[in-house]
């Protein structure tokens, strides 16, 4: 690497360092990660520099470096849930245990799944069901039309009377009732 190409490396670095951690923030959600994906970007402008440097916009393709780099390990992360190590020191002591979510019907997909565990299993409302899984309360709605549509079902009493069903099918009386959930679906 020439004294030249240095100054440039150094001058895309000065010039584009905020503007990539910014963007890597709003898409990793942790600014830790956002950093390492920030720096990781410049080191691969730095081993390819060679077959870039001549690229009509350089600032433009380290942006998409790091926005490929971001996504890859937002996917990573939502693949593999962090379990803390207090949690895992007993398993296996316990017997085997379904979750009401693993007797709900194939038909439904798993964020269909996710939303009505986060809707009677934690009781949250459209709102925080949106936040929680980041995607718009019109996209939770929609998905709430589809479990109705796929369970054939056209009432609230309806997917009640099936939740209450896979929880009998537990034996699980230790948690709240389905029935003492809020009164409207995602309200």
């Amino acid at each position: 690497m020439t004294a030249q190409d240095k100054e440039l490396f150094s001058q895309l670095y000065d010039r584009n360092y905020k503007r990539l951690l910014y963007a890597a923030i709003r898409i990793a959600h942790n600014p830790f990660t956002a950093e390492e994906l920030t720096n990781e970007a410049f080191t691969i402008l730095l081993t390819h520099f060679d077959q870039v440097r001549q690229h009509p916009n350089l600032p433009g393709w380290l942006h998409t470096v790091l926005t490929n780099l971001a996504l890859d390990e937002y996917k990573r992360q939502s693949r593999y849930v962090q379990v803390p190590l207090d949690s895992v020191q007993n398993l296996g002591c316990e017997p085997a245990s379904l979750s009401m979510l693993d007797l709900l019907p194939n038909e439904l997909s798993c964020t269909d799944k996710e939303i009505l565990y986060l809707r009677y299993q934690l009781n949250l409302n459209c709102v925080d069901i949106a936040e929680y899984l980041h995607i718009s309360v019109d996209t939770v709605k929609t998905h709430r039309r589809s479990i109705y549509r796929k369970l054939d079902i056209h009432s609230h009493q309806e997917l009640l009377t099936l939740l209450e069903d896979a929880r009998a099918t537990l034996g699980d009386d230790a948690s709240p009732r389905i029935a003492d959930a809020a009164p409207t679906l995602l309200a």
